[in-house]
C-alpha cells in the first residue's frame, strides 16, 4: 500500500475555514455565550487537574513563551511591551475608580477636605 499523502504545510484545513466563517457570522450574544462556555469548560478541566499536571502545564507555558520571545523582532517586542503598558494603565485606572467609590465610607472629621482641590463636590 502506498504511503498516505501528507497535507501541504500552507493548506488551511476545511474545519478551520468553516470555524472562521462561523465566528465571523455570529452575533455578540452568541460570541459571549461561546466564550462563557469555553471559560466554564476550562475552569472545570483545571479544577480536576493534579498539582503535578498544573506544574507541568505552567512549565510548558513558560518554555513556549520564552521561545516565542526569543524569536520576536525588536519591533514585535516593542509592540508587545506597549500593549502591556496600555493594559496595565487601563487596569489601574479601573481599580482607582472602584477605590474612589469607597472613599466616602472613610470620612475623617479631623481632615481638612475643603482645602483639597481634587475632591469633587456635588
Amino acid at each position: 500500500m502506498p504511503p498516505k499523502k501528507r497535507q501541504s504545510i500552507g493548506e488551511v484545513h476545511p474545519k478551520t475555514r468553516r470555524t472562521k466563517v462561523m465566528r465571523a457570522c455570529e452575533t455578540p450574544e452568541q460570541r459571549d455565550a461561546r466564550v462563557e462556555q469555553s471559560r466554564l469548560r476550562m475552569s472545570a478541566s483545571r479544577a480536576i487537574e493534579t498539582h503535578e499536571v498544573r506544574r507541568d502545564r505552567l512549565e510548558e507555558d513558560r518554555h513556549r513563551r520564552a521561545a516565542s520571545r526569543a524569536n520576536e523582532t525588536t519591533e514585535q517586542r516593542e509592540a508587545r511591551v506597549e500593549e502591556n503598558r496600555v493594559r496595565i494603565v487601563q487596569t489601574r485606572e479601573l481599580l482607582r475608580q472602584n477605590n474612589l467609590k469607597l472613599e466616602a465610607f472613610k470620612y475623617d472629621p479631623q481632615y481638612d477636605y475643603q482645602g483639597r482641590t481634587y475632591i469633587l463636590e456635588r
